[in-house]
């Protein structure tokens, strides 16, 4: 039992580790000018690089499929998941709504700016 738990442990803190580079490279690649800052325009800028690298057939929305295409993967394991009417598809405005309220939650300040200590992750 005690393995078990020591394993189960490590995994977290491996996980979390790896989901800590995840969110240091999204903020370093929003970050434009390479600033220690990313503002809503550089945020918005990556939102719009990321809504284009998936949705591959350019129709204005994205599909699971499409997701898995380029590398992503569908939300799981409590994951918040853009398709906010979970009709399979993510349009543009549940992508913009989604991604417009993270950096509302990610501002701790609310200077309209993400700092690397306050932001867990720029836009995927």
């Amino acid at each position: 039992m005690k393995v078990a738990i020591t394993s189960l442990a490590l995994l977290a803190v491996c996980a979390g580790q790896a989901l800590a580079q995840q969110a240091s490279a999204g903020f370093r690649a929003a970050d434009l000018n390479d600033d220690g800052v990313v503002t809503r325009a550089e945020y918005d800028s990556a939102l719009n690089e990321g809504f284009a690298r998936v949705d591959t057939d350019r129709d204005g929305q994205f599909s699971l499929a499409e997701r898995l295409a380029v590398g992503g993967g569908p939300a799981g394991g409590g994951a918040p998941d853009p398709d906010a009417n979970a009709d399979g598809v993510v349009t543009r405005a549940e992508y913009d709504a989604f991604h417009g309220a993270r950096f509302i939650r990610l501002d701790l300040n609310r200077d309209g700016r993400l700092l690397a200590s306050e932001s867990s992750g720029a836009p995927r």
